[in-house]
């Protein structure tokens, strides 16, 4: 069973528009030939025994806060450096039932290298050769996220919760540079999307 979840929100609006003919009297009216079109849509989903509760406790939102930084001590500073001041956060998956015994996770992104994750940001007021990197703690370093699933080891629960386990994965996002062309002032916002399977 997968679970879904974003670290920030989007939302897409669909509209639609229907034109109505009024005609004088029945016999003026006449019906225009439309034609007609069929789509198939395909449903799925998946009932659990129990899965866990996802909690960000520094981002309630979902959304993680990048410090502000200055276009000149951004442009002085390398990749290594600006990982090193990356904003550190931690992903808690709570309330797990002891089974299934496995419980992974990963991370995906619709563009961009892998753990690199685009600008999304738009307009003129949007560099386009910064993004953002997302690591993971392996407890040895910070490695990129790479879009495949890893393992989570889990604790049990104190206060006697002796049929639910927790688990954590911390990260840490950091402002990244795509190319050595210097950058300019502007917005940067980056989508990624968290997956939890139970197995």
């Amino acid at each position: 069973m997968h679970i879904y979840k974003k670290l920030t929100l989007a939302t897409a609006v669909l509209s639609t528009f229907t034109t109505i003919a009024i005609a004088q009297n029945a016999n003026d009216f006449v019906t225009p030939d439309l034609g007609a079109k069929n789509i198939s849509l395909r449903f799925e989903g998946e009932i659990a025994n129990a899965t866990c509760e996802i909690v960000i406790a520094e981002a309630p939102a979902k959304t993680v806060k990048l410090e502000t930084i200055g276009v000149a001590a951004f442009n002085a500073t390398d990749n290594a450096q600006l990982a090193a001041k990356g904003t550190t956060f931690a992903v808690t998956l709570t309330a797990c039932p002891i089974a299934p015994t496995t419980v992974q996770a990963k991370f995906t992104q619709a563009g961009g290298t892998a753990g690199i994750l685009d600008n999304t940001a738009t307009g003129s007021y949007a560099p386009t050769n910064v993004g953002i990197a997302l690591s993971r703690n392996t407890g040895v370093t910070y490695e990129l996220v790479n879009n495949e699933f890893f393992d989570l080891v889990g604790t049990e629960k104190a206060g006697g919760l002796a049929n639910q386990k927790d688990y954590t994965i911390d990260l840490r996002a950091a402002y990244h540079k795509k190319d050595d062309v210097a950058v300019t002032a502007g917005k940067v916002i980056a989508l990624a999307e968290l997956q939890v399977s139970y197995k």
